[in-house]
């Protein structure tokens, strides 16, 4: 249970990998158990049934994850071609923030 182990720090997870590998949809899966009120082990609904479908990611998306059962920001990088050369950029802007 969640309960069981408090969270009291801050991490920091980056998903990158290749276009359509489910980069996005692990994100939102992961965004769901954290939101999930439920006990024991966190698992909420699927994310196709509470969010519709969403085009490619652009870029970057960032989402800040604060409850009892997480606290984190998950940053989900494009896997499109055209994206990698900012990739490096946005890595060392990330290694060097933290969460305000």
């Amino acid at each position: 249970s969640c309960k069981d182990f408090p969270v009291h720090t801050y991490g920091k997870v980056i998903m990158c990998g290749d276009s359509g590998a489910g980069k996005t949809t692990l994100t939102e899966a992961i965004i769901c158990c954290s939101e999930s009120n439920s006990e024991g082990d966190g698992i909420g609904e699927p994310p196709s049934t509470k969010r519709s479908p969403k085009p490619v990611t652009a870029g970057i998306i960032s989402h800040r994850i604060k409850s009892s059962k997480a606290n984190m920001t998950i940053y989900d990088l494009a896997g499109h071609r055209e994206y990698y050369s900012s990739h490096s950029s946005i890595l060392e802007l990330i290694s060097n923030t933290t969460p305000s």
